[in-house]
């Protein structure tokens, strides 16, 4: 069995390393409290990324969770 990420697997990886790089700062995290970052979320749907599994499979959510 081959577990090497496809090429769109490993972009929806990469895609999502960039967001959270870019958006989960600590500052973000401690200023969002408890709640919902509105402007991550926001992100993340218009990368289309909670609902990627249905394009990238299971391998490939595993990939976006370990970001």
């Amino acid at each position: 069995m081959d577990f090497t990420p496809s090429e769109e697997q490993a972009a929806a990886r990469g895609l999502a390393a960039r967001i959270f790089g870019d958006l989960s700062t600590h500052e973000r995290l401690v200023a969002a409290g408890t709640g919902t970052d509105a402007g991550l979320w926001k992100e993340l749907c218009t990368a289309g990324l909670p609902g990627a599994v249905e394009d990238i499979g299971l391998l490939g959510l595993v990939l976006l969770l370990e970001e």
